[in-house]
């Protein structure tokens, strides 16, 4: 895996290439731009499999055994595990959509030049978040290095999104605004988890970023509905916000402050879903 070092040198040359390709793009072929989606899609699909993360099968059995844990044991923003079902949604959608480009499936004008860089930007944030969620990293300031990531695809993404709403895209673009969204709530989630991890951070700097965060996805949601009407993208963090009202819920806190800011986490998390769900039956009522 590569250190730190290396994946903060590759994080800054992607943006770095967002950012020219923002200033300079234009004129490649719709070939092109299918491929670079492609590949890209594919590096993702490979660095999510491999194996080692925190929050992987062998990183949970040695946690059992006095290692890493997935989410720090002081987090309060936890998602239950059914949660992660929505990745198969996500990796199975966009991979539809890869094969419609394969197949010659007609897009919306403008459409690839316009999503492919920030799309395979996107996939790269993901991808090197995958080498930098690792258990060497985790008591270490490179921890915030994976927070860093999914905040970068989560902009990255989101512009995508942006762009699928103002194409008026069809049901195959769907995945790309749950995946903005998604990764929105991943990043409090992974932010949460790191912070909880520092042993000079105070319980109640942990309590205070948990309920904080459950309320800033819910707003979150509801102003991109409003700015980026889609009632997948506010669908999708009800989703985040409802799983980890369960998670929190499920979990056993001994710490006096934390125990009594989890006692009410269930109920800010659970508000916060529907106030999501409401503003994606707000979108389609508009449509």
């Amino acid at each position: 895996m590569p250190s730190a070092g290396a994946i903060v040198a590759a994080t800054a040359v992607a943006h770095a290439g967002l950012a020219a390709s923002d200033a300079f793009g234009g004129g490649r072929s719709e070939v092109a731009l299918k491929v670079s989606q492609g590949l890209a899609y594919a590096l993702s699909v490979w660095a999510v499999r491999v194996p080692g993360r925190v929050d992987g099968k062998e990183a949970r059995d040695a946690a059992r055994a006095g290692g890493v844990e997935t989410f720090a044991a002081r987090a309060l923003l936890r998602p239950h595990p059914r949660a992660f079902a929505i990745w198969g949604v996500i990796f199975g959608g966009e991979g539809a959509y890869v094969m419609s480009l394969a197949l010659g499936q007609p897009v919306p004008p403008g459409f690839l030049a316009a999503a492919t860089p920030p799309l395979v930007a996107a996939y790269v944030f993901q991808s090197l978040w995958c080498a930098a969620h690792r258990p060497r990293h985790m008591h270490s300031p490179a921890r915030y290095l994976s927070v860093a990531l999914l905040g970068s695809a989560t902009y990255a993404m989101t512009r995508v999104h942006g762009t699928v709403a103002a194409s008026g895209g069809g049901w195959l673009f769907v995945p790309f605004s749950i995946h903005a969204a998604w990764l929105a709530a991943a990043t409090l989630v992974n932010f949460n988890s790191s912070l909880a991890r520092g042993d000079g951070v105070a319980d109640g700097v942990v309590a205070a970023a948990g309920a904080a965060s459950a309320a800033a996805a819910a707003a979150f949601g509801v102003s991109m509905a409003d700015s980026v009407p889609s009632a997948a993208h506010a669908l999708t963090l009800a989703w985040a916000l409802g799983h980890c009202a369960a998670g929190v819920a499920a979990q056993r806190y001994t710490i006096p402050t934390l125990k009594r800011t989890a006692a009410f986490m269930p109920w800010l998390c659970g508000a916060g879903a529907v106030v999501c769900a409401a503003a994606a039956a707000w979108v389609k009522l508009r449509e």
